[in-house]
């Protein structure tokens, strides 16, 4: 068993270079809105081995790790989740430097959370709540998202969430489910709310300045995967208030 957990070093950091190859190679139209000309920053090198794969290599590290003590009766599951999580890194550090989120990174999401759901159904995972709960995450994760970017339109007369989030939070509420994704968006709005007010106090942001939030999404994800029992546990608690 000890054996396994060792093997999370090595695997985060491989993991770490094999995205810094992926991110350089993905074409630069995915890192583009529609009607957007490239950036000479998008046709250079976009991420470097040092110190930004070594970067990437502690968080996949430390993010397998995690995974692997929440799901070590599961070895698909864990495969799976870490599928998951090595795209949903990519995206968030999509969002961070361009701004944008690559329709591409959604299906690359939802076919580990679709493995998952059939290993589920044929009860070779304890994950889901029930059949509908993939789906009900979706479709709340998608709701909460879109809900937010209509309040923040109205409040600042322009878009303040972009269609990338809410796709983004509708894929991970299929992978989280019903009513786990819910702890993700309160994580979520805690995580990026707070960064901001540090923000503000320091004089780096102004208050209607747009904040990528593919970062904080991805942080409060892997956060709500990597301690989804105890996730699951406060989720409850909290309906159990109500």
């Amino acid at each position: 068993m000890k054996a396994e957990f060792f093997w999370c070093l090595p695997a985060g950091f491989a993991a770490g270079m094999l995205g810094v190859f992926i991110f350089n190679r993905v074409p630069v139209a995915w890192l583009c809105d529609y009607d957007e000309k490239p950036s000479p920053e998008l046709l250079g090198k976009r991420l470097s081995p040092a110190p930004d794969g070594v970067r990437l290599g502690i968080l996949f590290s430390a993010v397998f790790l995690l995974l692997r003590l929440q799901y070590i009766s599961s070895n698909a599951v864990f495969i799976s989740l870490c599928a998951a999580a090595f795209f949903l890194v990519l995206a968030a550090v999509s969002d961070g430097k361009y701004s944008i989120i690559p329709d591409q990174c959604l299906p690359a999401v939802l076919v580990p959370a679709a493995v998952i759901y059939t290993l589920w159904l044929f009860g070779k995972a304890d994950y889901y709540r029930s059949a509908a709960s993939p789906f009900l995450g979706a479709l709340a994760g998608g709701a909460m998202w879109l809900l937010i970017g209509l309040i923040g339109k109205a409040a600042y007369h322009k878009e303040s969430i972009g269609l990338g989030d809410v796709k983004l939070f509708a894929a991970l509420g299929f992978l989280c489910g019903f009513p786990e994704i819910i702890f993700v968006f309160v994580l979520t709005i805690l995580i990026s709310g707070i960064y901001f007010i540090i923000l503000l106090l320091m004089h780096k942001v102004t208050g209607d300045q747009y904040m990528p939030m593919g970062p904080y999404i991805c942080l409060a994800c892997l956060f709500a995967l990597a301690f989804r029992r105890q996730a699951a546990t406060a989720v409850s608690w909290y309906f159990s208030l109500i």
